[in-house]
């Protein structure tokens, strides 16, 4: 089986869909033959035809700009099967109305609304969340807490609060301000190089004596080790992908994740061990205060979404597609 990733893994692998495209190539390229085209490049086709690809996977997005882009590829190559991954889903009104011209041949969602939306644009779907790196985050002793604390210049002795993302309004940083004002509680924010950062709101959470860190961590798994609780407060639809990964890494290293309901995190991973879900900010500040002293252990459902299993399953869902067409 060829399979042709439309996606980015250039510069720093510190985004939601680079990371998924990165890891997506990695399991897959284990077993298959596996190319990853930037989709600036499909405007050339003879990068993709050279290779004659069983399966066009568009990973990036999803946008109209996918799914023309899939459509485009699909009638070059009339024998590939063509998949669309809506991650991080954002259409305008008209590009909603269009979309049902540009049907590829499944559309993999992550959340039950993109489910129904899809479905009622005559698409086929099938359900694929995100995933982690389980060799990379895992827990750390208190012993190596303590060290990797003291390498980041952060006092021993406070609740690390931790947020690993972009730097935008769209993500609701604010609300880990009133977090920060309490008494022994430190806010840290590794923002992502790869989505610039608004000055606005970096220095806005400076003021109020978050630490922000806009830089690359190749080693960003020693953030989520030293931390005590992972913090995930977006509410809009544009502001991650459908399933953060950043959610499950921090489970994969055993903290307490407080989070908004967002995007597919009730529908593919729902309430679990360690992941309390505040539907109101105000909500917030006072579930960031029960993990202070929480003990538990998210690793043992975080392991379910490993790269490994979201590579099978991905695999499956290829052969099926293969079979159709060759029973069809």
């Amino acid at each position: 089986m060829r399979i042709c990733l439309l996606g980015d893994i250039s510069g720093n692998l510190d985004e939601g869909m680079k990371n998924t495209t990165y890891y997506l190539y990695s399991e897959l390229s284990k077993s298959y033959e596996v190319e990853v085209v930037h989709p600036r490049k499909t405007l050339l086709p003879s990068v993709v035809l050279k290779f004659k690809p069983d399966i066009l996977h568009y990973i990036h997005g999803s946008s109209i700009r996918s799914f023309l882009i899939t459509r485009y590829l699909a009638s070059i190559f009339p024998r590939s099967k063509s998949i669309v991954s809506a991650t991080h889903p954002q259409f305008s009104k008209w590009e909603k109305l269009a979309l049902g011209f540009f049907k590829p041949d499944l559309a993999l969602v992550q959340s039950k609304s993109m489910e129904d939306f899809f479905s009622r644009k005559g698409f086929k779907t099938a359900w694929l969340s995100g995933g982690v790196d389980v060799d990379k985050f895992s827990p750390a002793p208190k012993a190596r807490r303590l060290e990797l604390r003291r390498k980041y210049g952060l006092e021993e002795d406070k609740l690390i609060v931790l947020h690993v993302g972009h730097v935008r309004p769209n993500r609701n940083l604010e609300l880990l301000i009133p977090i920060q004002q309490q008494g022994e509680i430190q806010v840290v924010i590794a923002g992502s190089t790869t989505v610039r950062a608004d000055e606005r709101v970096a220095q806005q959470l400076k003021d109020a004596g978050c630490v922000v860190w806009v830089k690359y961590f190749p080693n960003i798994e020693e953030l989520f080790q030293l931390a005590d609780c992972y913090v995930f407060p977006v509410m809009s639809d544009d502001g991650a992908v459908q399933v953060p990964l950043t959610v499950l890494e921090a489970a994969a290293c055993n903290l307490p994740v407080v989070t908004t309901p967002f995007g597919g995190l009730p529908d593919l991973v729902g309430e679990r061990e360690g992941l309390f879900y505040v539907w109101r900010p105000e909500e917030m500040l006072s579930a960031v205060e029960r993990c202070r002293d929480c003990r538990v252990e998210p690793r043992r459902w975080a392991v379910e979404f490993s790269w490994e299993k979201i590579g099978e399953r991905l695999t499956a869902i290829y052969r099926d597609l293969i079979e159709e067409k060759e029973n069809a």
